[in-house]
C-alpha cells in the first residue's frame, strides 16, 4: 500500500466504503429487524476488525485508519445498546497472509492464501 502522502483518493474511498461505510449500512439495516423481535427484540452484531486497528504498522495508514473507524463505531454502538438484549461483538484477527491491503485497493485480491 502507498505511504499516506501518495495514496490516491480513489483508493481511500474504496477502502473506507468497503470497511466502514458498508458495515454500517448493514448495521441500520439489520437493528430494526433486531428490535422487532419478539420478547422486546435480541441479536447479535458481529463486525471484523483489525489488530491493525489498535496497533497500526507502517504502510497501512488507511486500512489501519478503517479498522480503527470499525473498533470505535463498534465500541459506541455497543454503549448505545446496552440496555438491550442485542449483543455488539468485535472479532480482531491478527496477522493474515494475504494480498489484501498489501497490494493495490482495486487490483486482484482473489489470489491471496
Amino acid at each position: 500500500m502507498a505511504q499516506a502522502p501518495d495514496i490516491k483518493p480513489g483508493d481511500m474511498a474504496v477502502m473506507f466504503d468497503t470497511n466502514v461505510t458498508g458495515l454500517i449500512n448493514m448495521t441500520q439495516t439489520i437493528l430494526p429487524i433486531f428490535k422487532t423481535r419478539p420478547d422486546g427484540g435480541r441479536g447479535d452484531i458481529i463486525n471484523i476488525g483489525s489488530i491493525a486497528g489498535r496497533d497500526p504498522y507502517q504502510g497501512g495508514s488507511i486500512y489501519c485508519a478503517t479498522k480503527a473507524a470499525v473498533r470505535s463505531f463498534t465500541d459506541a454502538l455497543r454503549k448505545e445498546l446496552i440496555a438491550t438484549r442485542i449483543r455488539v461483538i468485535e472479532i480482531d484477527p491478527g496477522q493474515v497472509e494475504t494480498v489484501g491491503p498489501t497490494h493495490e485497493i482495486c487490483g486482484d485480491w482473489t489470489s491471496g492464501r
